[in-house]
């Protein structure tokens, strides 16, 4: 065999063998080294009422937003805004103040590009953590409590209102404009809500003063307060949620 053929079949081996194992190799290192896409998402807040009918344009929302890194648990506070355009993929949450002055945070997961809409509700209240004594709770049976209502307000503004509670065994009697109901189940819880939300702490800044009074004649106690934030409403969402006519 001369020198030519065996040089020609070296070369030949060589080709075989690179045409075999580069794409093979070109393949691992693929796999070894990929390209991480970072994915984004949007989300739009909205803010307002959800269990009052209040105006919304009595509120003064402030909120932030904060993602948590699953690598290292981080909290990271992002600017305030009401869209979010280019949100990288994972868990969020939202904390904002209500009109009781309280904290609360609302969760959530970007995990793809339809936009999410996110819903503050400022009235929100979680009545499970009052810690709170209620004077509805401690009624006894044959007494009775006053819940009075005055508000004071610009040119001379001036409204007041009335409700008195009466036990009596395991019932519960509320008159109001001369007439008499019968409390049911529901209707005593928004009694107690509404002396919750009483006793938490309002927030000021609006001309008019909101006076509340609970009075119990017969053990001598009472509690009131003034409410200068035009936010709650109290006295005249209770009328509407108990369906009170007088």
């Amino acid at each position: 065999m001369n020198k030519i053929t065996i040089f020609t079949a070296f070369v030949l081996s060589i080709t075989l063998v690179l045409f075999f194992f580069l794409p093979n190799l070109k393949e691992d290192t693929q796999k070894k080294t990929p390209i991480k896409e970072i994915g984004v998402g949007k989300i739009k807040i909205s803010f307002g009422y959800c269990k009052y009918n209040n105006e919304v344009k009595r509120l003064k929302p402030k909120w932030k937003l904060f993602k948590l890194h699953q690598d290292s648990s981080i909290i990271i506070p992002l600017q305030k805004r009401v869209k979010f355009h280019n949100l990288e993929y994972g868990s969020y949450y939202i904390e904002y103040t209500t009109i009781f002055n309280q904290k609360n945070t609302v969760e959530f997961t970007v995990s793809d590009t339809i936009v999410k809409n996110i819903s503050l509700c400022f009235d929100y209240f979680d009545y499970s953590s009052n810690k709170n004594v209620l004077m509805l709770d401690e009624l006894k049976d044959g007494h009775n409590l006053y819940y009075s209502f005055e508000s004071q307000g610009c040119f001379k503004h001036r409204d007041s209102n009335e409700i008195e509670i009466i036990k009596n065994s395991d019932n519960l009697i509320a008159k109001y404009g001369g007439n008499e109901y019968r409390m049911n189940d529901s209707q005593i819880a928004i009694l107690r809500e509404f002396e919750i939300e009483l006793r938490s702490n309002h927030v000021s800044g609006c001309s008019t003063i909101d006076k509340y009074e609970i009075v119990n004649q017969h053990e001598l106690e009472f509690f009131f307060i003034n409410d200068e934030s035009c936010q709650w409403r109290g006295f005249e969402n209770l009328i509407k949620l108990l369906k009170l006519q007088k």
